[in-house]
């Protein structure tokens, strides 16, 4: 039920910008469309800061190891040839 208010939501919004945009006239709307980028850019730097700052604070792992044995792995090559041995 939420999923469905979002994006009724959402729909509305986008509906009413597009009107909005014609009934301004192109070189308003391109005007228009220039403000909405700023802030569109501004919302989505703000969000990768926050996530960059904030994804290293977890209190305890995401999952759990268990060592059963010892493997060694070995890795050789540059970027185009990789070759991964273990034993």
């Amino acid at each position: 039920m939420r999923s469905l208010a979002w994006r009724t939501a959402a729909a509305l919004l986008v509906t009413g910008l597009i009107v909005f945009l014609v009934v301004e006239g192109l070189e308003r709307a391109d005007q228009w469309a220039s403000v909405f980028a700023l802030f569109v850019a501004l919302a989505a730097t703000t969000a990768s800061i926050v996530g960059r700052t904030t994804s290293g604070q977890s209190q305890e792992p995401s999952h759990r190891t268990t060592q059963i044995g010892t493997v060694h792995n070995y890795v050789q090559g540059d970027r185009n040839r990789v070759r991964i041995t273990y034993d």
